[in-house]
């Protein structure tokens, strides 16, 4: 990989997190953070059932840099939602000059497979999503393994276990949630996932539209099942950046 795009890919991945949200922001204002973050890749984000919500922490998911927006709690389990990654194209002036659109977002909707299983502690198997279950959210890919905290620096002081929920629509971006929990509670985490199946469903593919949370710049170019998003002059504008970043 070419430094031009390893630069983009960070770009990509990190800079989705909500760049103004702080933990002193109301809980009715984090609350609307996360569903604008999960809006951004085209899902809805529903409140689970029964859990209470509490102010989040600065706690982000080690090494993508997507960062808590919301977290609830039910009997000792806390769920938070992250900052979304999402795959359009690198901005104009920071791709390579042999930037290919389509091995672009190949790359992308691979990454998290080697993602997930990359990070999955030992003894937690990552565990690929059923299809039957991911077809009930319109997902395209799903991914739970665990990334524990650092035993010295449990989870808001309690929480020593961590279970986390990728799930993802090719061509446009992913969604991360994360289970916070005691080892006593490994088998009662478990049941809660499949009981809040559907916090996060992903929108019909067709009803996606350019920016609808307002937190991803005007100039973004989609890609895959997503370039209808882009309107020909912003195609025409992005090709003109391009070739003036080759020359």
């Amino acid at each position: 990989m070419t430094r031009p795009i390893a630069v983009s890919l960070l770009f990509v991945l990190t800079l989705t997190g909500n760049l103004v949200a702080q933990p002193g922001d109301s809980l009715p204002q984090q609350l609307k953070n996360a569903k604008d973050q999960v809006s951004a890749v085209n899902a809805i984000f529903k409140q689970p059932p029964q859990y209470k919500q509490i102010p989040k922490t600065r706690s982000g998911y080690w090494g993508l840099g997507n960062f808590e927006e919301a977290a609830f709690i039910k009997d000792g389990i806390v769920v938070a939602v992250h900052s979304t990654s999402w795959f359009a194209a690198p901005p104009a002036p920071m791709r390579s000059p042999n930037y290919d659109p389509v091995v672009w977002i190949r790359n992308m909707n691979n990454r998290f497979d080697s993602v997930a299983r990359s990070n999955a502690d030992a003894g937690f198997a990552c565990t690929l999503v059923a299809p039957g279950a991911l077809r009930k959210i319109n997902a395209d890919r799903g991914y739970i393994f665990n990334k524990n905290p650092n035993p010295t620096t449990p989870y808001r002081s309690v929480y020593s276990r961590a279970k986390l929920l990728f799930l993802q629509k090719d061509d446009l971006g992913l969604v991360l949630l994360a289970y916070y929990y005691q080892p006593k509670d490994e088998k009662k985490v478990l049941k809660e996932i499949r009981k809040q199946w559907g916090i996060i469903t992903f929108k019909d593919d067709k009803r996606f539209y350019r920016d609808q949370a307002g937190i991803i710049g005007l100039k973004t170019i989609y890609l895959g099942k997503f370039a209808y998003a882009n309107t020909p002059e912003e195609r025409r504008n992005d090709s003109l950046l391009f070739e003036k970043r080759k020359q």
